[in-house]
């Protein structure tokens, strides 16, 4: 199924955000300093998108190159030999839905039940790290009328709101997702600390 491309603007808007450190291209050594053997991994669970996400994310830490030659084995083998486990948490939406004010309608919220499920998870998995990932367009994003900078705030917003469920700070790693059918995938760590600051940059 395909997905909207950008617009002009919005391709504009993230460059000046990456220009800027707000927006700050994936790095997988960074990235697996701050979950080195792995996370609970919170994202939404489009089915057209959610498996380029996943793939993308593994692969990067794996050091494997989109276009290698690699069997399912080879990958297994990766995985065990580097210690990664990556407990997925996918649902519409997904880090959207653990903010309880998210303009949704009343009977998809369950941001309470979420929280819970994601300290559970952590905690029979002993893993303290979390990775929270929003992309773009999301469907649910869509049906809360979120513009591109908002999605991209309430990354941080839903940090947040694990933090305050007791997880530490320097655990949760806000991430955000763009994927234009497949072929433009482009993971950020999102750095903005207030909302202003996001949408200084949206003209």
């Amino acid at each position: 199924m395909s997905v909207k491309k950008l617009t002009v603007k919005e391709q504009s808007f993230i460059e000046r955000l990456r220009k800027n450190g707000i927006l700050e291209d994936l790095d997988p050594q960074k990235l697996r300093q701050r979950c080195p053997n792995g996370a609970v991994v919170v994202y939404c669970g489009d089915g057209d998108r959610s498996p380029n996400f996943y793939l993308h994310l593994l692969f990067m830490l794996l050091h494997i190159q989109p276009d290698e030659p690699v069997t399912l084995r080879e990958i297994f083998s990766k995985i065990a030999k580097q210690s990664l486990c990556f407990h997925s948490q996918a649902y519409n939406g997904g880090p959207l839905r653990l903010i309880p004010d998210i303009p949704i309608p009343a009977e998809y919220k369950i941001h309470g039940f979420l929280q819970r499920g994601l300290a559970l998870s952590s905690k029979m998995k002993k893993q303290p790290s979390v990775i929270l990932s929003n992309h773009y367009h999301c469907g649910l994003g869509e049906l809360a009328n979120l513009i591109l900078p908002e999605q991209i705030w309430l990354i941080k917003v839903a940090k947040e709101k694990v933090v305050a469920y007791g997880h530490k700070p320097e655990n949760v790693i806000p991430l955000f997702h763009l994927d234009e059918n497949g072929e433009k995938m482009r993971t950020y760590f999102v750095n903005a600390e207030t909302r202003e600051e996001i949408y200084a940059h949206w003209e």
